[in-house]
């Protein structure tokens, strides 16, 4: 899941409105569906990243990846 509500402080320009109402629509959207998650993986090194950051989709990628690697190794050990 990454798509993390950010402190409204940190909008400024008219874009960043736009980009808030965008992400505030799509997780009302994905919201009812969460609980039917049996598994919900939300790193917080994702909030780095932007709704239209498109070209970092490889580095968003490999953080959901790696931080789902080790969740597994933890619980495997448990």
């Amino acid at each position: 899941h990454v798509n993390f509500q950010a402190d409204l402080h940190t909008i400024e320009k008219s874009w960043e409105i736009a980009a808030r109402c965008f992400s505030l629509a799509i997780y009302q959207t994905v919201l009812p569906q969460l609980g039917a998650c049996d598994l919900l993986i939300e790193p917080p090194e994702t909030r780095a990243f932007g709704l239209f950051d498109f070209g970092e989709v490889e580095a968003l990628f490999e953080t959901g990846y790696s931080a789902a690697q080790k969740l597994f190794r933890v619980s495997n050990h448990d």
